[in-house]
């Protein structure tokens, strides 16, 4: 591992020694979680305003690309699951994202053709 990618994966800051070895400096490195900590405690949010928006974000179709493409895969697939997340997001028992409907009209209309 690089000492670039240490310290922005891990957050562990080093220097190499006399000998050539790369070596961790445990006060330094500190001192960067702790900075690191800082910053994600400013931009948090509780997990009920999370799931709020969230929420709403699944309600009015505003999941993209795979991640999209990925709940409807099981949303249409497995009633189970589609039950389960229904549950956690306290959708109502119909709900559909619009990635399934929109897969549902495409499959229709190549059925028609």
């Amino acid at each position: 591992m690089s000492p670039r990618a240490a310290e922005k994966l891990y957050g562990v800051v080093g220097k190499t020694n006399s000998s050539g070895e790369w070596r961790a400096d445990p006060a330094q490195s500190e001192r960067l979680r702790a900075k690191i900590r800082k910053a994600r405690l400013a931009r948090a949010v509780p997990v009920k305003v999370w799931w709020r928006k969230e929420r709403e974000r699944i309600i009015n179709g505003n999941i993209k690309g795979e991640a999209a493409t990925m709940y409807a895969e099981c949303l249409g697939h497995s009633q189970e699951w589609a039950r389960r997340y229904r549950e956690f997001w306290a959708l109502p028992d119909d709900f559909s994202s619009p990635a399934v409907d929109d897969e549902q009209r495409q499959d229709k209309s190549k059925g028609a053709e």
